[in-house]
């Protein structure tokens, strides 16, 4: 999976290898963007983080948006908080609580 801190310089490139066609239209030089990976078969989703905070995780379809927060108060943030849900992803996409720890969800996602 790539990764890409976007710059001027490859954000065509960005663009082209983002799967996820809302959060492609939406990256600006300063935003981080990679790949995931998700069952059931091992498919290819998309996490994007922007330099105000903003994130987004998409599994497929359109995207699902949010603030990237952190229980520890680090602006950064290391959990993507989904607007008006109590849904948090990780970094690697896994579904987690508001701590960061795996949700029953996480544990059953292949059943």
């Amino acid at each position: 999976m790539e990764y890409y801190k976007v710059t001027k310089k490859n954000i065509d490139e960005a663009k082209e290898n983002c799967c996820s066609c809302d959060q492609a239209r939406e990256l600006r030089p300063g935003c981080e963007t990679w790949g995931i990976i998700y069952p059931p078969g091992n498919q290819r989703g998309q996490m994007t983080r922007w330099p105000n905070g903003r994130g987004a995780v998409c599994f497929g379809c359109e995207s699902e948006w949010g603030d990237w927060e952190s229980e520890w108060g680090d602006w950064e943030g290391d959990l993507l908080h989904i607007d008006n849900e109590d849904l948090y992803y990780d970094k690697d996409g896994e579904m987690v609580d508001g701590f960061g720890l795996p949700t029953e969800d996480t544990y059953n996602s292949d059943a």
